[in-house]
């Protein structure tokens, strides 16, 4: 059973900007405040996926996001005043300073391929077109690999963690549905209410507009290619059923949410409601006397899937960790390369 709690960073971080450059500075929050923080998540929540969800939560509502926005927002505009100086100046047309920037483009870009790993490298390649200044290259990675990358993992994460807890609800119901029958061991399960809350559920996470089961594209209003869907899939780690043919026109997909093993547990019922064609009730589901035996059986098939929801989310919360060391590691990069290039300015045009 999943306790899902609201918890807020004992911790804070201010940030100030500075009036001449812009620069950042971050205050950190006190050692022994992160060491209490930490200890008592360590006491409460001790399986992995409840501190995934934890993690997920504070990385969203704290200060390591606001100083990411923070950071990448600074860097854009001071790269947009300083691109301007050079075109004020000429700069381009200086045949000095182009030879030095040439040489600085070369060393970002393996700086930048570094940073972003083998597998990440498609994600420059339109953002380094080379009639582009380095200041513009340096514009246009930001956005892209944010909205790109990070973004999708983001709001991947978000929309799995919202259908978690709805299912973690779900499963903290159970124990009400059980109740002994007699004194021989043997017990009754309400299986048709059990199917009733996981039949809502799969219909909540399976509508044709995409609007809640969507995970790429971010926007559910487009589709992509099925190559690119199955390739986000792979990244997200995720079953190839989890690409879903577009209901919109054209042969066009996007990435879901996995509701198979949903499906299973809805399969793998003991007992189920039957209505007749009238529309009757004639089985509620919910009178079928079990031993404890079958019941375990049941049970243990029950939980296999539950694991493979959780093994999902865990498995997805680990790749977002990742793009955040990604995009950390990015923003590095170009805060490095922002800073020479404006050296390299003042050395030129006195700045």
């Amino acid at each position: 059973m999943t306790i899902n709690v609201n918890v807020r960073p004992l911790g804070f971080q201010q940030f100030k900007l500075a009036t001449v450059d812009n620069s950042i500075t971050v205050v950190e929050s006190e050692d022994s405040l992160a060491r209490s923080e930490s200890a008592y998540l360590n006491k409460f929540y001790s399986s992995n996926i409840d501190r995934a969800m934890i993690q997920f939560d504070n990385s969203n509502q704290g200060h390591d996001k606001v100083s990411r926005e923070i950071q990448a927002h600074c860097l854009q505009q001071n790269l947009a005043g300083l691109d301007a100086q050079l075109n004020f100046v000429e700069a381009y047309n200086n045949v000095d300073f182009m030879a030095e920037e040439i040489t600085l483009k070369k060393q970002f870009s393996e700086q930048l391929k570094n940073a972003l790993g083998p597998n990440n490298l498609g994600l420059i390649s339109s953002a380094t077109a080379k009639d582009q200044t380095l200041a513009e290259q340096v514009i246009g990675i930001i956005g892209d690999i944010k909205s790109s990358y990070y973004d999708v993992f983001e709001g991947a994460l978000s929309k799995y963690i919202e259908f978690y807890k709805k299912f973690s609800d779900i499963i903290s119901e159970m124990g009400k549905w059980v109740e002994k029958k007699g004194d021989n061991g043997n017990l009754v399960f309400k299986f048709g209410e059990l199917e009733k809350v996981l039949k809502n559920l799969l219909k909540d996470y399976t509508p044709q507009s995409g609007i809640t089961n969507q995970l790429y594209p971010i926007d559910h209003t487009k589709n992509v290619s099925k190559a690119e869907a199955e390739k986000w899939a792979k990244d997200m780690g995720l079953p190839a059923s989890s690409v879903l043919h577009s209901p919109r026109e054209g042969d066009f997909y996007y990435v879901a949410i996995d509701t198979a093993p949903v499906q299973k547990m809805i399969d793998g019922l003991l007992d189920k409601q039957e209505i007749d064609k009238d529309g009757k009730v004639v089985n509620t589901g919910n009178n079928k006397e079990i031993t404890n035996t079958q019941y375990q059986a049941w049970l243990a098939g029950f939980n296999a899937q539950e694991e493979q929801i959780k093994t999902t989310v865990q498995s997805l919360t680990g790749r977002y960790s990742n793009a955040n060391s990604v995009y950390d590691n990015m923003i590095k990069v170009l805060s490095s390369t922002v800073s020479t290039l404006a050296d390299m300015a003042k050395r030129f045009f006195s700045f």
